[in-house]
């Protein structure tokens, strides 16, 4: 959780001070790293002549009652953290059903990297530099959370327009499940 999730506590900006929620600095590194093996050079310019699909599975524990308190953590960001009860992935039930906290904090982790920074949640630019080319964008992995099929479509509903503004080239993809689409995603996949 320390390198893939940027905002590890909500957000704690104002009017007239910045969110220093955010530590990106593992990631950045991951990503550039990935970005220039598969695109090259130019790739922190938005070149690539690959598509690239990038996966933000996990979503912030602040999102989510009864979340893993971020003081839990090992100290090493580089410490595997399990799934499942008792680690990261804890908590079934969003503090906010209608999913717009979680929407907007992928929102500005694909704003970091594809338009060369984010506003936090009061406006406040932070620049990344970042311009890279993401083809595709998707989120959650195989029913984290139990998000199930209705809530993850209310997920999907909030963050969609939110990445066009932001990045109106790169398209979402999901859901992601094992072993085929279970019932509940039904209302997903019904225009």
């Amino acid at each position: 959780p320390k390198v893939v999730v940027l905002e590890l506590r909500p957000p704690d900006c104002t009017a007239t001070k910045p969110a220093t929620n955010w530590n990106s600095t593992a990631f950045d590194a991951v990503t550039a790293d990935f970005m220039q093996a598969v695109c090259g050079p130019l790739a922190l310019e938005g070149q690539c002549e690959h598509s690239v699909a990038i996966q933000l599975a996990t979503s912030p524990s602040w999102v989510w009652v009864n979340g893993t308190d971020p003081d839990t953590l090992p100290d090493d960001p580089w410490t595997p953290v399990g799934h499942g009860v008792g680690t990261y992935n804890a908590g079934t039930a969003l503090k906010d059903e209608s999913c717009k906290p979680m929407a907007e904090y992928f929102a500005r982790v694909v704003s970091h990297y594809t338009a060369g920074g984010h506003h936090d949640s009061c406006g406040h630019w932070h620049p990344s530099g970042f311009h890279y080319n993401w083809s595709i964008v998707s989120f959650f992995n195989e029913n984290e959370h139990a998000i199930g099929g209705e809530r993850y479509t209310r997920c999907w509903d909030q963050l969609r327009p939110l990445l066009e503004k932001i990045s109106p080239q790169t398209r979402l993809e999901g859901p992601e499940t094992g072993g085929g689409i279970p019932a509940s995603y039904k209302d997903f996949i019904d225009p």
